[in-house]
């Protein structure tokens, strides 16, 4: 297995770093507000964030698996809503359109998808949606669970569960009987999460992608689980770096605390279990690109580097004492951001199951 950066993929990822150095200053002041800013996004659109699973021919990057992964790392570090928002949008969204809608959807939205006009959010299938297919298209009622980004999209993805599979079909934000309700979570609270609610709204034939039942949003769902794992490094790396350098600059007893053998071995324990973390991230990456098996490889990625990174976020809090409990320090944040990464697509329990039947499979359980 190579998680080898090409020269090229280091500069995205580099470009990255630099607009977080440049920008996430301000990450505070946005979980604040309950809403990314225009400006910011822009910017991850002028970097080709937003296109980096469009085809170059469709005006995307097409980045391979491995810098796909690397990408929400660099930006988790950052602001994990930013990432959040940015990884539904190119991963799942565009990169569904890619896969599985005609060619003219493909000419006719994800050009402008890659530039980010509009930002799109994909709702994943849930049991309060319904909706039934007619001579027309699809009929809908119902709201989706909750999305980051809906607060923010002009267009959504919306998964709509059918008795023979799962019909999936843009929907756009102004269309009749279509709304949005904002739900204001724990953390990550600049995604602008919230629910996309349909009152019996009539969703034409050419806007259904696919066909029902044919497997993508299952695949789909899969793979967020690697950029959910490679945010959560990102975010964990991110406490780990603030707490270091607190240690350094705080003294007791006459002498830096990073002096203290219980903070030492608070941060190697923390850099360590990162550390595997990512690389079961680079492995499960790896695999997908190669078109091996993956979905369990990505589970084991989600689950390590989502506690991994709540671990390494409580600790980096508690090396900050009291401080770390306010609001002038980042790491209440970073806490806030890892715990809401092991519930989204699907509870670590959920990622659990995945991995144990791959065992099972493996050593001839049924």
């Amino acid at each position: 297995m190579h998680f080898t950066l090409t020269e090229d993929d280091q500069l995205i990822v580099a470009s990255v770093t630099e607009l977080c150095a440049k920008s996430m200053g301000q990450a505070a002041d946005w979980d604040d507000a309950g809403q990314l800013p225009g400006s910011i996004l822009t910017e991850v659109a002028d970097l080709g964030l937003l296109g980096m699973s469009t085809p170059q021919a469709l005006g995307g990057v097409e980045l391979s698996g491995i810098v796909r992964a690397a990408v929400p790392e660099a930006l988790g570090g950052g602001d994990a809503a930013l990432a959040l928002v940015v990884a539904g949008h190119d991963g799942l969204a565009a990169a569904h359109v890619a896969r599985a809608a005609t060619p003219a959807q493909r000419a006719a939205w994800l050009g402008a998808w890659a530039a980010g006009e509009p930002l799109v959010a994909w709702c994943e299938p849930g049991t309060e949606l319904s909706g039934q297919m007619c001579g027309e298209g699809l009929r809908v009622s119902g709201q989706t669970p909750v999305t980051a980004g809906v607060g923010l999209a002009g267009r959504f993805v919306v998964n709509v569960p059918l008795d023979r599979g799962i019909a999936s079909a843009l929907v756009l934000g102004e269309q009749a009987g279509v709304s949005r309700t904002k739900v204001d979570r724990l953390g990550m609270r600049a995604a602008a999460a919230g629910r996309v609610v349909f009152d019996d709204v009539l969703i034409p034939l050419e806007a259904l992608i696919g066909a029902p039942g044919d497997g993508v949003v299952a695949s789909l769902m899969a793979e967020f689980q690697i950029a959910l794992g490679a945010i959560a490094c990102g975010v964990g790396r991110a406490a780990l770096a603030a707490a270091s350098v607190y240690s350094m600059q705080r003294e007791q007893f006459g002498q830096p605390i990073s002096n203290f053998q219980a903070i030492q071995w608070k941060l190697a324990n923390a850099a360590t279990e990162l550390d595997a973390a990512a690389l079961l991230v680079g492995r499960a990456a790896w695999m997908l690109e190669q078109r091996q098996p993956f979905e369990a490889a990505a589970a084991q990625a989600k689950v390590a580097a989502s506690e991994a990174a709540e671990r390494a976020c409580s600790e980096a809090l508690q090396i900050h004492g009291g401080y770390g409990y306010t609001r002038e320090f980042p790491v209440e944040r970073h806490l806030r951001a890892a715990k809401t990464l092991s519930m989204a697509a699907g509870s670590n329990r959920a990622s659990r199951k995945t991995a144990a039947a791959a065992i099972a499979r493996r050593f001839g359980g049924s």
